[in-house]
């Protein structure tokens, strides 16, 4: 295959554009609570899809960070695998990431990258995940173990 620049499809890839849409389940270990500690967060992604030659999927990951309900630590440079129903994968890295704050208390996050190998390898990959508000009170007492948002992941 030939590379190709972000946002231009590979000259072999015909299928048209594939768009996700799902949900997330992140996990802290410990919870998190006003004092930020080392902490393991694992990620759980699960898809249905149009287009792209898929209908489903699902990424997962674990890492280790020092996080706490005030503070948002993410990579400027991530890699993820997506595990798609017909038994293929794609690789996708992001080098561009977007965290705001919404007025109702949500997070959206954004990521840009390329899809790097696998399925649709070349591609441009756009990743938004929106988390709900913190539980304050949680953070003040036991912690937040986990929270869970909507998604979208489309690939150009």
């Amino acid at each position: 295959m030939t590379a190709v620049g972000p946002g231009a499809r590979a000259a072999d890839d015909p299928a048209p554009p594939l768009v996700c849409q799902g949900t997330v389940t992140v996990t802290y270990d410990p919870p998190l609570t006003y004092v930020p500690k080392p902490t393991t967060v694992s990620g759980r992604e699960d898809f249905v899809c149009a287009g792209g030659g898929v209908t489903g999927g699902f990424a997962a990951d674990t890492y280790q960070t020092t996080a706490g309900c005030t503070s948002l630590r993410l990579f400027t440079v991530s890699t993820t695998t997506y595990h798609w129903d017909t038994g293929q994968t794609s690789q996708a890295t992001y080098t561009i990431t977007a965290i705001e704050r919404l007025l109702n208390g949500t997070v959206l996050v954004t990521e840009q990258g390329t899809v790097t190998s696998g399925l649709h390898a070349g591609r441009t990959a756009i990743y938004q995940m929106v988390l709900p508000q913190l539980d304050l009170l949680a953070c003040l007492g036991a912690g937040v173990g986990h929270l869970s948002g909507t998604e979208v992941l489309t690939f150009l």
